[in-house]
């Protein structure tokens, strides 16, 4: 009978104190538990992530073991270039036609990087359809131009690479117009990077972001496995929102990221006074098109926050005013249809849709009159 009351009931049945704190250890037990499963399974994912790239590197460095197949091949100014040896590019290194010693025929030149560079083929990219569009003239009176257009976007580069391009190679192609596609991953000297040996790419790490472009990530997301995870989400994912409840899926993003960040436009500065100044020096006529991204047509963050979700769209009109390059801002005329499933590239009626837009502006701006 010791181990009952008077009334017969067990202790730990009878209402009252003793109940609410068993179940309080209880569920303090079950957190600790949880947590340290979450330390312990970060920590091995950090130990085995740290080991597989070192292994990776060493394995890569010794052996010597070269991606010469890659779509990609090094190159010591731009950080890396399309490989004119991969499959569709052409001679001079473009997701291209062969590009056809200069002629009477004037030409355009378009800068940019993957968003160009994706399509099917060829002539199912953007810059392909912006061609035809300007060929076949449009309802509005655009007259048909009879033009070349030269597609010199390459993945992964930023503005910062594309001026680079343009400057030692763009300009000795001899172009009437340059335009330049500029992408909210943009705001970056270099966002992507080869390991290389030699002068030559290796098969290690391939296309991984650079140490200027990590180091943009909150301090607590300073761990490859962090880096790892976070990079999985899907922009417009319901994780990353989440994460960003007190601010912003995509302030956790490494790419696009610092396109809010104003202290980091100044490389984005630099590249474009350059851009005006080339033209000049050349002869050629500039422009600037931006892209958005989905995240930005979506209605709880423009409710939340309208001015500061398009505030890239803000930074860069302004600087193309101060500078007098004409800009082209495809927010108004793109719809969430016109987005591949990350929400940053062109689905395939994107492409389409983007190339009259850009022809129309290139009508108003009076851009064509060099095309003539």
């Amino acid at each position: 009978m010791s181990g009952q009351t008077r009334s017969g009931t067990a202790p730990d049945t009878v209402p009252g104190r003793p109940l609410r704190l068993s179940v309080r250890k209880r569920v303090g037990f079950s957190l600790a538990l949880l947590a340290l499963t979450g330390v312990l399974v970060l920590v091995l994912g950090e130990v085995s992530f740290r080991a597989w790239a070192a292994y990776d590197r060493q394995r890569a460095f010794a052996s010597a073991d070269y991606a010469d197949d890659l779509w990609a091949t090094y190159d010591p100014l731009l950080g890396y270039r399309l490989n004119p040896a991969f499959e569709d590019h052409n001679a001079a290194g473009l997701r291209d036609r062969p590009v056809p010693p200069r002629s009477a025929r004037p030409r355009l030149l378009m800068l940019g990087d993957s968003l160009g560079y994706d399509g099917d083929s060829i002539d199912d990219t953007y810059v392909r359809y912006l061609e035809t569009a300007l060929r076949d003239g449009g309802p509005d009176g655009r007259d048909p131009i009879e033009i070349e257009v030269i597609n010199a976007s390459v993945m992964g580069y930023t503005t910062h690479q594309e001026i680079l391009y343009l400057e030692r190679d763009g300009v000795a192609l001899d172009p009437d117009v340059v335009g330049l596609a500029f992408v909210l991953n943009d705001v970056h000297q270099f966002l992507h990077q080869f390991q290389h040996r030699d002068g030559r790419i290796l098969r290690t790490n391939l296309y991984q972001f650079t140490d200027e472009a990590s180091g943009q990530r909150p301090g607590w997301l300073d761990s490859l496995f962090l880096h790892w995870l976070v990079d999985q989400l899907q922009i417009g994912g319901t994780v990353a929102g989440v994460m960003a409840a007190s601010g912003f899926p995509f302030e956790y993003k490494v790419d696009i990221g610092t396109a809010w960040k104003p202290e980091r436009w100044g490389v984005v500065d630099e590249a474009l006074e350059r851009f005006r100044m080339l033209g000049r020096e050349h002869g050629f006529e500039p422009f600037i098109v931006m892209f958005p991204m989905l995240l930005q047509y979506d209605e709880a963050l423009l409710a939340r926050d309208r001015e500061y979700l398009l505030q890239p769209q803000n930074q860069l009109a302004e600087r193309s005013t101060r500078l007098g390059i004409p800009f082209l801002d495809l927010y108004g005329e793109m719809r969430p249809e016109h987005f591949d499933d990350d929400g940053l590239h062109l689905s395939a009626e994107g492409r389409r849709a983007v190339a009259i837009p850009i022809a129309d502006f290139l009508h108003r701006e009076g851009l064509t009159a060099p095309l003539r």
